[in-house]
């Protein structure tokens, strides 16, 4: 765990000294498109996150950041909220999922639990709506028709920093520019100009920040093929996360899980059984084993 002294109070800076520093890390994250279809990060803005000059007096917003050793930067006016977060704590979490459908619907709504507001959804929509042509989501429910299979999920997260946007934050200059362009009303002569918009901004907007690093390993469990090898899902859970925390120096929760059942059929990692196996790291650095 790393910890540090509480965050010194923002301030007001002059416009020398806004000139002069950096903005705050990760400023440029939010305000980013977002497809909830694809579960996918547009690299195209909605929001202006860029403009940090205060009018009429060009003054800013200036925060130190005691990460980046007490350094001050300063923070662009569609955001709020800057904080450094004082604790870190690397722990494994894991959740099984029975069926595709359980593992799509509580992803999305993990990542985005207010993505259906405003648009009306059926309930019976919205689940095959939602993220289900994102990589891991195309996957399980591949593998789903095949047979019957569990998902055993394990993340790793940390952050450093968060914020988010204020109430009503400015869009960004070439956004304003093709909502402008796009026709009047929708119908099917000009659906061609809406779906170009959406592709290139995507569904949502990116509204709240967490800075830091995450990784994401996602199972596949042909539960005949476990039952063979005379494991549960609760013990493969198990396994699993025994072997991620010795990778996180958790020794203690590995060598007592381990004794019992981890190793009775094979000499290698626990996760080498499992070929079905797929592994996304977010930010931070790699280098950390599969």
């Amino acid at each position: 765990m790393w910890s540090l002294p509480p965050t010194l109070p923002c301030t007001t800076g002059n416009p020398a000294e806004c000139q002069k520093a950096r903005l705050v890390p990760g400023s440029n994250l939010a305000g980013e498109g977002f497809d909830v279809v694809t579960m996918q990060r547009k690299q195209a803005y909605v929001i202006d996150v860029e403009t940090w000059k205060i009018k009429p007096n060009k003054t800013c917003t200036l925060c130190t950041n005691p990460y980046m050793g007490g350094e001050v930067q300063k923070v662009p006016l569609a955001l709020v909220d800057w904080r450094v977060l004082p604790h870190c704590k690397l722990q494994v979490s894991s959740v099984v999922y029975e069926s595709s459908e359980h593992f799509v619907e509580s992803n999305m709504n993990r990542v985005y639990p207010t993505w259906k507001d405003g648009l009306h959804l059926p309930s019976s929509s919205s689940l095959m709506l939602g993220g289900t042509h994102s990589k891991l989501a195309k996957m399980t429910m591949e593998q789903s028709k095949q047979d019957k299979y569990s998902f055993i999920e394990q993340d790793v997260q940390c952050a450093y920093y968060s914020y988010q946007l204020t109430e009503e934050p400015p869009l960004h200059k070439e956004f304003i520019q093709n909502l402008q362009g796009l026709p009047a009303t929708y119908n099917k002569n000009t659906k061609a100009e809406y779906r170009r918009l959406l592709d290139t901004y995507g569904t949502h907007f990116i509204k709240k920040v967490k800075l830091g690093g995450r990784v994401s390993s996602v199972t596949s469990l042909r539960l005949c093929e476990a039952a063979l090898s005379h494991y549960t899902e609760t013990e493969v859970k198990d396994c699993l996360d025994a072997e991620a925390s010795k990778i996180l120096k958790n020794v203690t929760d590995f060598i007592k899980t381990e004794k019992n059942y981890c190793k009775k059929h094979t000499n290698d990692t626990f996760s080498s059984q499992f070929h079905d196996r797929v592994t996304e790291v977010e930010g931070g650095e790699a280098g950390v084993p599969d």
